[in-house]
């Protein structure tokens, strides 16, 4: 992951894509393909669940329709909101932390293409 704030589709195809417990966080000057970018931390698979579970995404300013005017209408500026994820209707209510739950998860092409904001969860000094 080369980034703090990444799209819920990446981060739920990076987790079902691989059984790794801790994803390093890059970030600095780089244009995007780790060139000239630093490690600024971790995150774990357990807090990415977390926080996936939560629920709580960030969309741009721009993509809100009744936006307040003070927070601008760049495709930077990102608003928090708070969208469970759509679940398969076969989803039992095992543990977020389980495997089964990552497979439940089917959002839509919308909730993918919201974003996570990764700063919250990030261990500066993992181990």
């Amino acid at each position: 992951m080369c980034s703090y704030v990444l799209q819920v589709g990446t981060v739920l195809a990076t987790l079902r894509g691989t059984t790794h417990h801790l994803f390093p966080v890059l970030g600095g000057d780089g244009d995007g393909d780790g060139a000239g970018m630093q490690l600024q931390g971790a995150v774990s698979r357990a807090s990415l669940l977390e926080l996936l579970h939560s629920g709580l995404f960030c969309v741009p300013a721009s993509r809100i329709e009744h936006a307040p005017p003070s927070l601008g209408a760049g495709e930077d500026v990102l608003c928090a909101v708070h969208l469970p994820l759509a679940r398969s209707s076969s989803s039992s209510s095992s543990s977020f932390s389980s495997s089964s739950y990552l497979e439940s998860l089917c959002p839509t092409p919308a909730e993918s293409s919201l974003f996570v904001d990764l700063r919250p969860f990030l261990d500066p000094a993992p181990h």
